[in-house]
């Protein structure tokens, strides 16, 4: 009887699959979706322990400042959270996890496929302490990182091709935002848009078929729930269309904002040679701004999921501000995070912790939609819809950070099932990332992170 060696030694070699194909088992094509839908499988259950593990540290965390009646302790917690990321990374690890999406990109440009075995959990753990104890970033980057290394090690299992496993490591990265987002479209269009991966008609079935897969996985898990359902839906009204075209202009130059902060927050603190005065340093910087702003902790959805239903409790709960009964404490606050959320989610990924870049350009749309909608109402007298707009902005800060438009559409309705919408939201978007490319290429601007936009620049490049 031949071993298992020899079977698989026989099935992935190329003239090896013909013969296989030759006797009815499995074409090396067919495989190829079989191993994408078993990676998407493993990458949506990863997902959902990772969202799990980041909810059960909140809520212990949470406790434990009610117990206490401490919400001073927002000052303390990041610092706990980065410094327990940092010893996990280098002491149990000993491999950097920081800015996940990044790595991918890297490994892709390198022709480096074989990804070590560690990144199937490692982004996971680390991620769960740095976003439990309130780091100010997303959980998208380290599950796409980890996504990419199931691919990679899948992959490796088989012993399949190099050109096999960089599609693997696409379709993986791919199933990591599908599945934490719940947004298959979207996952895979990061990796068509935001990585650059180049697929051919085969492998972008294999991607679709392992965002797919991922999506159900993690939506079956979590309860058949969206992360951010609108119970408010409002029809498409084209009057709101100038107003969306305005939103979508603001949304870029906050965008320009957004990045310029960030970048210069990330070069400061890696500037700091000691890795525990880093993790420390960057944990209390975090800590102040949750302190002023507590709907800063963590990735931000159930504020977020408050905003786009038309409640503040969220964005007022443990609020130094929270106490005044005025209509424009909301907008004061709203001005505020919107003035330090990349700062902090800066201070976050490059200060030893391991988070994402999508989520917090989510949340800080959200905020520049509520606050766009609510400065016209109050002022101008106007009658714009708060939530849509929040939605709007979500999308369009999106998409002028990021510099992906089609990532930034999707992913947005995919979370809300609101696509009702659908076109002013467009309209935001695109406004916004034709303003931050105008922009940068007139200005040189540095945005962040830079990865990303070279990823774009060779997908535009094709058009």
């Amino acid at each position: 009887m031949a071993s298992w060696t020899d079977f698989k030694g026989k099935i992935y070699s190329k003239a090896a699959a013909q013969a296989v194909a030759g006797q009815g088992l499995m074409t090396e094509k067919k495989f190829l979706i079989v191993t994408a839908v078993g990676v998407g499988l493993i990458t949506g259950v990863g997902a959902e322990a990772l969202r799990f593990i980041i909810g059960k540290i909140t809520a212990g965390t949470f406790w434990l400042m009610d117990a206490l009646d401490a919400n001073w302790l927002l000052l303390l917690l990041p610092v706990v959270g980065v410094v327990l990321c940092g010893i996990y990374c280098r002491y149990v690890l000993k491999d950097d996890m920081e800015f996940g999406c990044q790595r991918i990109h890297d490994a892709l440009l390198r022709k480096d496929y074989r990804m070590r075995g560690h990144i199937v959990y490692g982004p996971i753990v680390s991620c769960a302490l740095t976003l439990g104890f309130g780091g100010s970033a997303g959980s998208e980057g380290p599950i796409a990182y980890a996504g990419a290394g199931i691919g990679s090690n899948v992959g490796k299992l088989f012993g399949l091709s190099p050109n096999t496993l960089r599609i693997l490591i696409g379709c993986g990265a791919g199933a990591g935002i599908a599945g934490i987002f719940k947004a298959p479209v979207g996952g895979a269009l990061f990796a068509i848009e935001v990585l650059g991966v180049e697929f051919t008609t085969m492998s972008v079935m294999a991607l679709a078929a392992c965002c797919v897969a991922s999506w159900f996985t993690s939506y079956v898990c979590s309860g058949m729930t969206l992360d951010l359902p609108m119970h408010i839906v409002h029809s498409f009204d084209a009057a709101l269309i100038p107003a969306a075209l305005l939103l979508g202009l603001c949304c870029g130059f906050y965008s320009l904002y957004y990045n310029f902060l960030m970048d210069k927050a990330e070069h400061a603190i890696m500037r700091v040679g000691n890795p525990w005065v880093k993790n420390v340093a960057s944990g209390l910087m975090i800590g102040g701004c949750l302190f002023l702003f507590p709907a800063l902790y963590g990735e931000g959805y159930g504020v977020v999921g408050g905003l786009i239903n038309g409640h503040d409790a969220g964005l007022l709960s443990r609020s130094l501000f929270g106490g005044s009964g005025s209509v424009w404490i909301p907008v004061v606050i709203l001005a505020g995070i919107l003035a330090v959320k990349s700062f902090a989610c800066g201070m976050t990924n490059a200060g030893g912790g391991v988070g994402g870049d999508f989520a917090p350009t989510l949340f800080a749309g959200c905020m520049a939609g509520m606050l766009f909608a609510s400065v016209s109402n109050l002022a101008l007298g106007t009658s714009l819809p708060v939530a849509d707009f929040a939605l709007f902005g979500m999308a369009g800060v999106m998409a002028g950070t990021i510099q992906a438009p089609l990532m930034a559409m999707f992913l947005t309705v995919e979370m809300t099932g609101h696509f009702d919408v659908f076109f002013p939201l467009m309209v935001t978007a695109l406004i916004s990332f034709v303003t931050v490319r105008l922009f940068t290429n007139k200005t040189g601007i540095p945005t962040h992170p830079s990865w990303l936009h070279r990823g774009v620049d060779d997908f535009i490049s094709r058009f």
